[in-house]
């Protein structure tokens, strides 16, 4: 995942090309990770002199959410879900990508092929299942 930031350079805009900042995010956490500008890393925002990594995105859980019901909704395989946190309505889609931009990569610091392989071997493995034990089972023998 990634988020957009504008900038003072970017006149208000949150396109990467325009100046704007690329966060990339945890998708565990909901925290950013990394954060580039004009084709640099950097720690904090160039305007606010605030970090720029280690914040926690507001509404992450249910900016999670949509995008999974998203992507259910049009199983394109891959896709990108532009989400923007409103001050009163919470998170809304703005629209729905088929073919999203993959500077994303370059914000997370991981490729996506690396991420694709990772989902590939989960899916492989076998689903785990719990051995149930009686009591006895579990209680030391007598001497």
């Amino acid at each position: 995942a990634m988020l957009r930031c504008p900038t003072l350079a970017s006149d208000g805009k949150a396109n990467l090309q325009a100046g704007g900042i690329g966060l990339g995010i945890n998708l565990s956490t909901g925290r950013t990770t990394s954060a580039t500008f004009r084709r640099r890393f950097i720690a904090r925002h160039p305007d606010l002199d605030v970090p720029a990594t280690g914040v926690r995105v507001p509404h992450w859980e249910r900016v999670l959410e949509i995008s999974r019901e998203c992507a259910a909704a049009f199983p394109l395989g891959y896709l990108g879900v532009d989400v923007t946190l409103d001050v009163k309505e919470g998170p809304l889609v703005l629209e729905l990508n088929g073919r999203p931009g993959l500077l994303i990569q370059i914000a997370n610091l991981d490729g996506l092929k690396s991420r694709l392989d990772e989902i590939d071997r989960r899916l492989a493995r076998p689903a785990r299942t719990a051995t149930v034990r009686t009591r006895r089972e579990l209680e030391p023998a007598a001497a």
